[in-house]
């Protein structure tokens, strides 16, 4: 048999390998059964089989990696081994040259003439070096010293979660423990939550773990969870997804997908069921797919669902259990479509806020049952016709209804005109005629979820609000309470408001707009060529005229909204409160939902992404504020290496630093302003809009921060963050439409 398929190191790693993970190993690693047979036969007279009691760390009498206590690679000395696997064994080391603990993952001697295992080594390494957030143990080095390949990482001391589950366990066996299993749950989602965030930040950046497992997880000395071992992630291209012929990853946490070996393709839901499958161990205490061997668990994690939750536990929350069974979903298309839905879902549940998810319907439910007891429910098919008749029809009306966004809307006085305009999903543009809802009050009105702009206007038009409005979230428990004040001193305290109450005020249009800078109604360019992305392709866009605040809000003007709301005050306020030499500075750390009620409070809101383009680009569709090209002295703007590498930092106080020293004030000179007058939309930070890009739900971003490259960054590209998110980064200024919408026929 010809070796190309390099059966050496194939044999050489499943001997490192113990039970399923050896067996999951040469199910993807043997290219035909007739390979397998062969190393089958090898690893026969070689010592245990397979069925040899798996174990997360081989006993460490040879180290693999052939690095003793005291060896230096490079700069690193060797302490002693804190793990090992298949590719190799991970050391504790000390960096000489920064004094710092460190973890060296060190290749197996007997897979370094492997080019293959070599290649295999570097992506790991790449991969993970690309990655920056706070729960994936960062990469600092790949190296090789002495004929070893070594890979260096941040040391997390503390444990890993497939050790805090076997703990717990222990515990729940102790009859003396008193302590109940709450503590553990809301833990648990709180690690599923920060793993979550983090496939997030690594699915963004192209890279699918493929192996997302309780002993891939580390638990540093507070709890908290970091996602580490890239070693089979795979990079793909935005939307792209693997094309699989070989299962690969650890069978008990495959998706379905992954498991599969005939022309299977994954994509970022597969790490969604991946981190189901150990949601559902942390709550449980036990695997949710499970065998006496890996072909058994292979074909549950193929056909069975779970046990449900409750049906382990009851005391788990009804909301937890549906979050876990909606990512473990046998089909990707029932699944939670990305991380950060999973993530969002898990911190709404933290927060004691209603989720997204759903438990399966009566239909889907009804069918799941058929398939398993067909004869019985054959012969109460004719009986229960009748009864189905009777109740369908409510069925029916109350599964549309949970399906809607319920919006009540009212006014303190005055009944108010109510127009109704819808986003398009697919192209982020406004509908250019509204809808007549009626007037105020208006109670449970339903709409198809989405994002709309909803005016509410006198009947002469002097005076409207616009209320940008998320309606994501449907069923009667999701409603939101539009309400408009008509007093400029009548306003209902934000702090005191539901948490979907959206409060406006109804001022004076021509008071409002004076200050702003006016822009004409027109045909204008948007975007750039070469994108396909609804967020930057390029396309002329019809945009009504309007009028845009002349700078960003201030740290000055956000305290006076805070005073007279009580709204909730951004995370770094402690540090801005009484320094007076800060409060000119654009406020930052605004998550989009208070941007929105800031803007409201003062008569206006976010401009839509085209409006904000429109203003800084100007009618020519310009690149730069001062035109087509960068001005010849612009260079001096671009970051310092100094600030490229402070800005890596994930410390708040850090951050906060850098925003300080790198912004200026909101009415400071500008040599970046555009000709009608519009400050530093070029620099300092970048502008929240008000366009959600979705499925993500993410919020789209324009301009550029004091980090951003000249050389990759101008007016027509654009950035998004997490609805619910904030950065010290980003800003906003505030626009109002120059008159109501006209009625669509």
């Amino acid at each position: 048999m010809s070796n190309a398929w390099d059966e050496k190191s194939v044999y050489l790693t499943a001997l490192t390998l113990r039970g399923e993970d050896r067996e999951a190993f040469l199910r993807g690693a043997c290219p035909t059964p007739e390979a397998r047979a062969r190393i089958d036969r090898l690893l026969s007279r070689s010592g245990p089989g397979t069925d040899a009691p798996p174990t997360e760390t081989p006993p460490a009498e040879n180290p693999t990696g052939g690095a003793l206590p005291g060896t230096m690679l490079d700069e690193f000395r060797i302490l002693r081994e804190i793990g090992r696997g298949g590719m190799g064994t991970v050391y504790l080391a000390e960096d000489m040259l920064l004094h710092r603990e460190v973890a060296v993952k060190v290749l197996a001697s007997h897979l370094v003439g492997s080019e293959r295992a070599l290649a295999r080594f570097r992506d790991e390494a790449r991969n993970a070096a690309g990655l920056r957030h706070p729960a994936i143990v960062p990469v600092y080095k790949l190296g090789t010293d002495g004929g070893l390949h070594y890979i260096v990482s941040e040391y997390v001391e503390g444990t890993t979660l497939s050790q805090a589950l076997e703990a717990e366990r222990a515990r729940r066996k102790d009859a003396s423990s008193s302590r109940n299993s709450q503590h553990w749950q809301k833990h648990s989602a709180q690690m599923a939550a920060a793993i979550a965030d983090a496939l997030d930040c690594s699915h963004r950046a192209g890279i699918l773990h493929r192996d997302v497992k309780p002993s891939n997880i580390l638990l540093d000395k507070s709890g908290a969870a970091r996602l580490t071992d890239f070693g089979i992630a795979k990079r793909v291209g935005p939307g792209e997804a693997i094309l699989h012929t070989q299962a690969i990853g650890t069978c008990h946490y495959m998706s379905p997908e992954q498991a599969s070996v005939e022309d299977a393709r994954i994509d970022e839901r597969s790490d969604v069921f991946s981190l189901g499958a150990v949601l559902y161990e942390m709550l449980t205490l036990r695997r949710a797919f499970d065998g006496t061997d890996a072909n058994l668990v292979l074909k549950a994690v193929m056909s069975d669902d779970p046990p449900k939750l409750r049906s382990v536990d009851r005391t788990i929350p009804r909301d937890l259990e549906t979050i876990c069974h909606k990512a473990l979903e046998k089909s990707p298309e029932r699944r939670y479509q990305s991380a950060a839905h999973m993530g969002a879902d898990l911190r709404a549940f933290l927060a004691g806020l209603p989720i997204l998810a759903r438990p399966p319907g009566l239909a889907r439910t009804a069918a799941l049952f058929s398939l398993k007891h067909r004869v019985p429910l054959a012969i109460g098919a004719f009986l229960a016709l009748g009864l189905g008749l009777l109740f369908s029809w409510n069925r029916l009306n109350a599964s549309h209804n949970a399906a809607m966004a319920w919006v009540t809307i009212e006014s303190a006085t005055t009944p108010l005109r109510v127009l109704i305009q819808r986003c398009d999903e697919a192209t982020l543009e406004l509908a250019p005629l509204a809808k007549d809802a009626g007037t105020t009050p208006i109670h449970d009105m339903k709409l198809t979820p989405g994002q709309y702009r909803i005016t509410l206007a006198t009947a002469d038009g002097a005076r409207f609000a616009e209320f940008n409005s998320v309606l994501l979230w449907p069923g009667a428990e999701n409603g939101v309470r539009i309400r408009i004040a008509e007093d400029e001193k009548e306003q209902e305290p934000a702090a005191a408001a539901p948490a979907r109450t959206l409060s406006g005020r109804l001022l004076p249009t021509a008071a409002v707009v004076e200050p702003m800078v006016g822009v004409a109604g027109g045909d204008y360019e948007y975007g750039a060529a070469g994108f396909l992305e609804p967020t930057m392709k390029q396309r002329t866009v019809n945009v009504p005229a309007f009028s845009i605040d002349r700078t960003k809000v201030s740290n000055r003007a956000y305290k006076v909204f805070l005073d007279a709301t009580g709204r909730p005050a951004p995370s770094y306020w402690k540090a801005i409160v009484g320094d007076d030499s800060l409060m000119d500075l654009p406020v930052v750390n605004v998550p989009l939902e208070d941007a929105e009620a800031f803007a409201r409070w003062t008569g206006k809101r976010l401009p839509t992404m085209f409006e904000w383009q429109a203003a800084m680009r100007g009618p020519a569709g310009w690149r730069y504020p001062t035109g087509a090209k960068l001005a010849p002295g612009a260079a001096m703007q671009e970051p310092s290496q100094e600030v490229l590498l402070a800005e890596q930092s994930w410390d708040p106080e850090s951050l906060f630093r850098l925003y300080a020293s790198n912004c200026r004030a909101v009415n400071a000179p500008d040599e970046f302003a555009t000709p009608s007058g519009i400050l530093h939309c070029f620099g300092g930070v970048r502008e929240l809009t008000a366009n959600i890009a979705l499925p993500r739900r993410d919020v789209v971003m324009l301009g550029r921060s004091w980090s951003d490259s000249l050389k990759y960054a101008d007016l027509a590209r654009a950035r998004t963050t997490p609805y619910s998110g904030y950065s010290p980064k980003s800003g906003f200024r505030c626009a109002k439409s120059a008159a109501p919408p006209g009625l669509a026929k």
